[in-house]
C-alpha cells in the first residue's frame, strides 16, 4: 500500500470521526434545548440497596435571598426510581442506611454540559470506613466531576456535625427517611437561616426592606411588631421576586 493510499484513508476516517462529533452534538442541541439533564440513576450491590433510602434535592437561586428546592426519592427500600431535572445549580443528596445517615452537597457545574457521556450516576460504595455513595456526571473520565461523600453517621452525630438545631431536625430526618415521589413534587421556596435572620434583626428598618424578605421569615424575626407590618406590606407588593416559578 502506497503512502498516497494510506494518506487518502486517513484523511476519510478523520473526516467520518469528525462528522460524528459533529452530528452528537446537533442531536444533543435539538434534544436538549430545554436545560434537560440526564436521567438520575443509581447502582449498587442488591442487599444492601434494599436497606437504603436516597434522596436528591434539586436547589435553584430565584435572584434574591431565597433558593427553591424540591426533593425526588431515587432509591427506597431496594426499589429504584429514575427522574430527570431542568437547569439546575446544586444537588444536595441524603440517604440512609438503617439507623445511619450520610450525606453529600455540590454545585452542578455539568448543568450545561451534553452529549454522548453525560450522566448522572450514584454508585453505593461499601469499603472498611462503612458505606458512601459516589457521584459521576460524565463517563469520559472517572475522575471527572467525581464527588465523593463521607461514610454514614448516626443520625445525632449528623445534627451534631452539621450544627442542626432540635427544631429543624424531624425537618431533616424526613429528608433522610421519607418517601417522595418524583413525579409530584414542586420547588418551594427555602426558609432563611436563623443565624442571617438574627444578623437582620440588628439593622435598620430600610436595611430591612431592602431584603424583600418572605412573611414567614419575618414573622419568626425579633423586632417590634410595627416593623414586622411595615416589611410584610413591602413584601406583598413585591410578589415577583417570592415566586418559585
Amino acid at each position: 500500500m502506497t503512502i498516497a493510499r494510506i494518506f487518502k484513508y486517513f484523511i476519510i476516517i478523520f473526516v467520518i470521526i469528525f462528522f460524528l462529533i459533529l452530528l452528537d452534538r446537533l442531536i444533543y442541541m435539538l434534544v436538549s434545548n430545554d436545560s434537560s439533564e440526564p436521567e438520575f440513576k443509581i447502582q449498587g450491590h442488591r442487599p444492601i440497596l434494599k436497606e437504603m433510602v436516597v434522596n436528591i434535592e434539586s436547589v435553584n437561586p430565584t435572584g434574591t435571598l431565597y433558593t427553591c428546592s424540591k426533593v425526588q426519592t431515587i432509591l427506597f427500600k431496594g426499589d429504584r426510581l429514575a427522574f430527570s431535572n431542568h437547569d439546575v445549580w446544586f444537588y444536595k443528596i441524603y440517604f440512609s442506611y438503617g439507623e445511619q445517615v450520610g450525606f453529600l452537597e455540590f454545585e452542578n457545574l455539568y448543568r450545561e454540559s451534553g452529549g454522548w457521556d453525560r450522566i448522572n450516576t450514584i454508585y453505593v460504595v461499601k469499603d472498611d470506613t462503612g458505606i458512601r455513595i459516589e457521584y459521576y456526571p460524565v463517563v469520559s473520565d472517572n475522575r471527572q466531576g467525581r464527588k465523593v461523600s463521607p461514610p454514614v453517621m448516626r443520625l445525632d452525630d449528623f445534627f451534631a456535625q452539621y450544627n442542626i438545631e432540635k427544631a429543624d431536625q424531624q425537618f431533616y430526618k424526613e429528608k433522610f427517611y421519607n418517601f417522595f415521589a418524583p413525579d409530584e413534587q414542586q420547588y418551594k421556596k427555602d426558609p432563611l437561616d436563623k443565624a442571617f435572620l438574627q444578623k437582620i434583626e440588628q439593622e435598620t428598618l430600610d436595611q430591612k426592606m431592602f431584603y424583600d424578605l418572605d412573611e414567614a421569615d419575618i414573622q419568626k424575626m425579633n423586632i417590634p411588631e410595627t416593623e414586622k407590618q411595615i416589611l410584610i406590606k413591602n413584601v406583598k407588593g413585591h410578589q415577583d421576586l417570592q415566586s418559585c416559578n
